[in-house]
């Protein structure tokens, strides 16, 4: 599948670029190239990521091949459940922000992107996304 995304991308690339090449062979080099460039940053960023998660030693690291509910992970007294009501409660921005940004992955660019608003917006709501739903654990749970 890393080949196909990486012959995908090339091809990508070459549309994205409004080169005019002198000869077919001076276009099939360029994508060549291209190709060989992006399929050594994929590795390079395999290599990374392994290194990065080789030394961390976790009981849950396999998640995905255990079959466990969500309600026997906590911290502190609090479950993920726990978690997931509390998110429930908050207004729909806050809940979507801190969706994105915690459990998807995305920064504040990406986020800002997709709802068209500002990066500071993004990044004050998430704030107060964040305080409110600890404020609402802290109350309803302790």
């Amino acid at each position: 599948m890393d080949a196909e995304e990486i012959m995908h991308d090339t091809i990508i690339k070459y549309l994205e670029t409004k080169r005019d090449f002198e000869s077919k062979e001076n276009r099939n080099a360029w994508m060549r190239r291209v190709c060989i460039n992006l399929s050594i940053d994929r590795l390079r960023k395999k290599q990374t990521m392994s290194g990065f998660l080789e030394g961390y030693d976790h009981p849950h690291n396999n998640i995905e091949e255990q079959d466990v509910d969500d309600g026997d992970f906590n911290y502190n007294g609090v479950t993920v459940d726990m978690v997931k009501k509390a998110m429930s409660y908050l207004p729909d921005g806050y809940r979507l922000i801190l969706s994105l940004h915690l459990f998807e992955g995305m920064d504040y660019e990406e986020i800002a992107q997709i709802t068209s608003l500002k990066e500071a917006s993004i990044r004050s709501q998430y704030i107060r996304g964040k305080a409110k739903l600890l404020k609402d654990l802290n109350e309803k749970y302790k």
